[in-house]
Parts: structure tokens; C-alpha cells; sequence
């Protein structure tokens, strides 16, 4: 994938859709409630249709950039609007990001994993396991990568389908009323989510390697997007509506805890631990997307490319998750994502239509 140029094989629009879904549903969501809950209680769930509503505004703004400079990525972009100069200082900061995130990624697999499946195995173990299959993600072409998370989105689709049977349990009332939570702590709680959407950029990444065209693959990322939305608007109302807002302020995980109670066709239990099993399949896309940002990004400022920059950039992750370890807990995880809030909002709302406005001025 890392290696791929434009003239290579492309992917398709359902393709795109998939990465982008995968590359956003990361693991993190699993504590997407107890964040909501925490600024808009019982009206969480409008704090998500503001992202939506944002996303898909967004999402006409990618497509706006990308129609300009249809054959170049991101970076790419970013040099031509920028300068050379001012550009390379721009795509070492946003690469660095990328790689901080992809750090704070598998810190948060490897909580997740051992709170649930593998409390006894030391961390470090736990990180090879998060990492190793992630280099080889990385390291495949574009479209065996793009084949991985067309089967991998089946893993979102059993989640919601589990949720589902939750539902006759679940008390809507406590969704209401409308209003009753102050609307500047509703859009606090919305910039406090919007960190979710973190792999947005992805997308000038991979459109130009898009086959189609810019209708098909606007289309894909705008209901890409709106998936995503839909998808964290029904896991955020079907929390707050089975566990209320006041057990949403100690259940830090409160999507782990809703599948716990879950129970399928009256024998199949434990939901918990099967999904967060198997949502290390869907998890490794967004890690490696991530890594893929960083890489491709520097790639850009160095002017060279090859496989042993990308297991540098791997083997920096790892030693960077040891470096912290010490310090892993949920508590400090949310601490993190506080400190990371201001990059992520500039990295999401800010780069897409910066360089738009720079391309527009300078013509």
C-alpha cells in the first residue's frame, strides 16, 4: 500500500467507502458515551448530529480540493499551496501528529485488551500482537489493503446488529427532554467526540488512487461520513437509553458493558469479549492508516521512499508505548486525549480548508 503510485492498480468507490469507515470506527468508540454523556447528559445524542451535520459540511470541502488537484495527495497539496518551504515544515508537523495518534492508538488496544482478554500478558507482548500484523497491513499494496477492510466491515456490522437486541431494554425516555441540557454545554460535548473523527484526512490520501469518477467518489465519501455519524449517533442513544445518564458517570466503557448484557437467540452470551476479540480486525485499518499518514508525509518532505522508513516509524510507536506504559490507565488515556484535543480539532477543521482558501487566493 505504502509503496503505491497513482498509475498503479486503483481502488474502487466501495473500496474507498469501506477505508474510510474503518480508518474513523476505530477502538476508541467503545468509550464514545461516557465522553458525550459527560457535557451533554441526556441530550449526548444532539452533540453528535452537530459532528454529523460538520462532517458532511466537510465533506464538500475535500471533495472541493480534491477536484483541483485531482492526481495529488494531502502533502502533495500542501507543497503546491503552501510553498516548498512553509509546505515541508506544514507536513512534518501533520506527520508527527499522525504518528502521536497511532501511539495513542495501540496504547489504548493494549488497555482494552488486557482489561478483557489477556489481563495476565505483559504489555509489551500485547503491543507486538497490535503491531506486527499492522506492518504488514502497511506494507501490502493498496488493493489487497483495500480488500482487508472490504471483508473487515463486517466486524461494524455485527456490532450494531448485537446492539440491536438490546433494544427492548432500553428506556428512550431517558433521551428526553429536548433542551433541557444548556446548548453551549451540547457543543462542548461535540468538540470533546470530534477527536473520534481523527482519521478524516485519510481521504485526500486515497482519493487520488480512486478510480471513477469525482460524482462516484464524492458520493463515497460523503456516505462514508454519514455512516460513520449514523453509526456513532445509534451506539451513543442506545447507551444513554439502557444505562441512563448517572450510570453512564462511572461506566467508562459503557458499549463494552451494554454487549455485556446482551443475550442472542437465548444462548449466545458475552458479547463483550467476543466483539472485543474480534474488533482488533477493523482496529488495525485505522492504526495503519494512521501510520500511513505519517509516512506518506514525510515521505513528501525527505523526497525518498522505501519500507525501512516505514519500520522505523513502527519501531518508534512501539518504543514510544513502552516509554508510557507505566502510566496506562483509562484515567490517563482520557487525560491524553484532553491534552490532544486543540491539534485535533486544527487537524480535522482546519487543514482541508486552509489549503482550499490558499489554492482559491493564490490562484
Amino acid at each position: 500500500m505504502i509503496t503505491m503510485q497513482v498509475k498503479d492498480k486503483p481502488i474502487s468507490p466501495f473500496q474507498l467507502y469501506c477505508i474510510i469507515i474503518l480508518s474513523i470506527t476505530g477502538i476508541m468508540m467503545f468509550s464514545l458515551p461516557y465522553i458525550a454523556n459527560l457535557y451533554g447528559r441526556n441530550n449526548a445524542w444532539i452533540s453528535v448530529i452537530i459532528l454529523l451535520i460538520s462532517f458532511q459540511l466537510m465533506c464538500f470541502l475535500i471533495i472541493a480540493l480534491h477536484k483541483r488537484f485531482p492526481e495529488k495527495d494531502l502533502f502533495a497539496i500542501a507543497e503546491i499551496v503552501m510553498g516548498k518551504v512553509i509546505g515541508k515544515i506544514f507536513n512534518t508537523l501533520l506527520s508527527l501528529y499522525y504518528l502521536f495518534i497511532a501511539v495513542y492508538v495501540c496504547l489504548y488496544g493494549c488497555f482494552l485488551t488486557m482489561e478483557w482478554i489477556l489481563p495476565l500478558t505483559p504489555k509489551p507482548v500485547i503491543y507486538l500482537i497490535l503491531l506486527i500484523p499492522a506492518l504488514y497491513l502497511a506494507m501490502a499494496q493498496l488493493d489487497a489493503f483495500a480488500r482487508y477492510n472490504s471483508i473487515a466491515i463486517f466486524i461494524t456490522i455485527m456490532l450494531i446488529f448485537a446492539i440491536c437486541f438490546a433494544i427492548p431494554d432500553m428506556k428512550f425516555s431517558y433521551l428526553l427532554p429536548v433542551g433541557q441540557v444548556p446548548l453551549a454545554k451540547i457543543f462542548k460535548g461535540a468538540i470533546h467526540i470530534a477527536p473520534i473523527y481523527s482519521g478524516v484526512n485519510c481521504i485526500l490520501i486515497y482519493l487520488p488512487k480512486t478510480s471513477g469518477t469525482i460524482k462516484a467518489k464524492g458520493k463515497a465519501v460523503f456516505y462514508s461520513l454519514l455512516t460513520i455519524s449514523f453509526i456513532y449517533l445509534f451506539i451513543v442513544s442506545a447507551c444513554l437509553a439502557l444505562l441512563g445518564t448517572h450510570a453512564l458517570d462511572i461506566v467508562i466503557m459503557p458499549v463494552l458493558y451494554l454487549l455485556k448484557t446482551v443475550t442472542i437467540f437465548s444462548f449466545f452470551e458475552r458479547l463483550d469479549i467476543f466483539m472485543i476479540s474480534v474488533w482488533l480486525i477493523p482496529s488495525l485499518s485505522a492504526f495503519v492508516i494512521y501510520m500511513h499518514l505519517a509516512f506518506t508525509g514525510l515521505t513528501q518532505v525527505i523526497q525518498k521512499k522505501n519500507k525501512m522508513i516505514l519500520l522505523s516509524l513502527f519501531i518508534f510507536v512501539f518504543l514510544g508505548c513502552l516509554a508510557t506504559q507505566s502510566k496506562l490507565s483509562i484515567y490517563a488515556l482520557h487525560e491524553g486525549r484532553s491534552l490532544m484535543l486543540p491539534y485535533n480539532c486544527i487537524a480535522m477543521f482546519g487543514v482541508t480548508p486552509i489549503l482550499l482558501i490558499l489554492d482559491i487566493n493564490r490562484k
